[in-house]
């Protein structure tokens, strides 16, 4: 060390002589032990020269003009902002701000790029593309279905009630993560048991009454809409056929909104395993017929459910409580009440589609012995009897098709009105409560 005058204030005259590297200022001797030696490695903590930048972090260049595709952040730039001076944690205030600046605009830098890319190419090939485009969408249109014209498409909620809840604690509750807690007070009264229900209305109606769709359970009116490998599903098929379609979401299904429970849904809702709808619904034959893998499952004989679609499926169904089924029937006959006149289609073990309901009566010229909508005139005591032996044939027949299995034959059964449909309703929810109820949870 050569001798010289400390000062830590300026670049003072301490320095050393045969040390590579040499310290150039502020050297002073080690003298007194004990010695410790800390490995050290250089950093710029911050610098009043570097790169100059538009308020993008776009480098602007030596003419003046912001570069097209280089950016800056951090202490490369920092003479931008500090001029004179520091404070303590600017250089990470000022690499945290114009890092996300310098982040979003090189991004869009780049998508820009690979349109403009996109485009160049698009435009070269166009004269050799176009003789082949349009026998490729020649192609397409021709195996595309038949677009659906619609005069009008919409949804509403039915049925329902109003349920009163009392003397529950309030809770705390974080809606979102790192949010402040919003007190939330239980009590009060509910909306509950209403049914979601989603009208398409074709532009060439042909179905004299509309089609009402009513999934089975532990499903939603998803089921009508694509089958599980993605074929064209029952509701666009009735449009494209001219009908009128009303697809449902039950009480305490999918859209219809859940309840509290057990203070207003009585129980637990059910859960449903991969395996179960597999061999409970009839697609496997029997116990223990499922397999992860799709190659190892047993089919029952003569099954004609897509096998290769059954895990979406069951990703279609929900939780759904037990105890709901008089909610359920009220809310169907609400809808019933609202469309009027209808066909119900339900599914069927084995079959694609089964008709459960039918129309009215056939449009008649009014007359002395008819009403207003056409109907024959009937006693009181008459329209009753009719309406009873409807809802008997209605649940004859569904239980006689569902022992049938694959085997029962389509059905359209007559009903007189809107009012006919309940008592079938009524009929199914009292007098074959049980059956009912199973033939819906079997599905």
């Amino acid at each position: 060390m050569q001798p010289g005058t400390f000062d830590h204030t300026i670049l003072d005259d301490c320095r050393t002589e045969g040390i590579t590297p040499p310290k150039t200022h502020w050297a002073r001797k080690i003298e007194t032990p004990p010695y410790l030696a800390y490995p050290v490695r250089p950093g710029i903590t911050f610098t009043y020269l570097g790169t100059r930048v538009n308020r993008q972090s776009r480098m602007v260049m030596k003419d003046g003009k912001p570069s097209a595709n280089m950016f800056a952040a951090g202490e490369i730039m920092a003479g931008n902002v500090l001029g004179k001076g520091y404070a303590a944690g600017i250089g990470m205030t000022i690499g945290s701000v114009f890092g996300r600046v310098a982040g979003r605009e090189a991004a869009r830098n780049a998508e820009e790029l690979d349109a403009a890319r996109v485009l160049g190419r698009i435009r070269r090939h166009a004269s050799r593309s176009i003789s082949a485009a349009a026998v490729l969408m020649g192609a397409t249109l021709a195996n595309a279905a038949e677009p659906i014209a619609l005069r009008d498409m919409g949804s509403f909620h039915v049925g329902g009630r109003l349920v009163e809840i009392s003397g529950k604690p309030v809770k705390e509750v974080t809606f979102t993560p790192g949010g402040v807690p919003a007190k939330v007070d239980p009590n009060g009264t509910y909306q509950v048991e209403q049914m979601y229900v989603q009208y398409f209305l074709p532009a060439n109606e042909k179905g004299a009454y509309p089609l009402l769709m009513w999934h089975g359970g532990g499903l939603t009116g998803v089921t009508y809409e694509t089958t599980p490998d993605g074929r064209e599903g029952w509701l666009n098929y009735f449009l494209r056929k001219g009908w009128a379609v009303y697809n449902s979401d039950a009480v305490e299904r999918g859209r219809a909104g859940w309840a509290q429970y057990p203070d207003i849904f009585k129980g637990e809702p059910v859960f449903l395993t991969t395996a179960n709808p597999f061999e409970r619904f009839r697609i496997g034959d029997g116990a223990g017929s499922y397999d992860p893998d799709p190659a190892k499952r047993k089919l029952m004989p003569g099954s004609q459910f897509p096998n290769e679609g059954y895990e979406n499926f069951v990703k279609q169904n929900v939780p759904r409580w037990t105890t709901t089924d008089d909610a359920i029937i009220a809310a169907y006959i609400a809808e019933i009440d609202r469309v009027g006149p209808f066909h119900h289609p339900v599914p069927q073990p084995g079959r694609q589609l089964w008709f459960q309901g039918g129309a009215g009566a056939a449009r008649q010229g009014q007359g002395a012995d008819r009403d207003r909508a056409g109907r024959p005139r009937r006693s009181r005591q008459g329209r009753r009897a009719q309406e009873h032996s409807d809802a008997d044939r209605l649940w004859r027949l569904h239980r006689e098709g569902s022992r049938a299995g694959r085997k029962s034959a389509p059905t359209a059964l007559p009903l007189r009105t809107a009012s006919a449909g309940r008592a079938a309703a009524a009929s199914m929810s009292s007098t074959c409560r049980k059956p009912a109820s199973r033939a819906i949870r079997t599905w």
